[in-house]
């Protein structure tokens, strides 16, 4: 599984967001909520390439980051980064929507977290990290 997951996750990650805002417009969440960039209606395809270069983006900064000596270090700054960026990101779905409710701000925020936690899921090291403090077997 090691090997497909950079490949799978981001998948799950797009078919959970497009799950999430589809119940979210059957419930009538989204009506009439429109994006302040565009002035168009949030869509799947919107969601799925938003949800694709971002978990993309943090699967290629996590990867890189893994591969720095002390790969411990690397790995906690990636964890770091992601947890700023989550945080940034909540701000979009509370500014960048015209018209929005409650509801479909907690959708978007949702989706948001599948996201991260896709991209740090995608990047995650597939073997254990030496730490040069700990002593070496064999």
């Amino acid at each position: 599984m090691a090997t497909i997951r950079p490949i799978v996750v981001p998948f799950a990650a797009v078919i959970i967001n497009i799950v999430l805002l589809s119940i979210g417009n059957a419930a009538g969440f989204f009506d009439g909520v429109t994006a302040s960039s565009t002035g168009e209606p949030v869509t799947n395809i919107a969601i799925a390439f938003a949800t694709l270069f971002a978990v993309a983006a943090l699967y290629l900064l996590g990867t890189l980051m893994n591969r720095f000596p002390g790969g411990v270090r690397g790995r906690r700054l990636f964890l770091f980064i992601s947890g700023v960026v989550l945080v940034l990101s909540f701000g979009t779905p509370l500014t960048g929507l015209d018209d929005s409710t409650s509801e479909a701000i907690i959708i978007l925020q949702l989706a948001h977290i599948v996201t991260v936690a896709g991209g740090v899921i995608a990047a995650r090291p597939t073997e254990p990290f030496e730490d040069a403090t700990s002593p070496s077997v064999g």
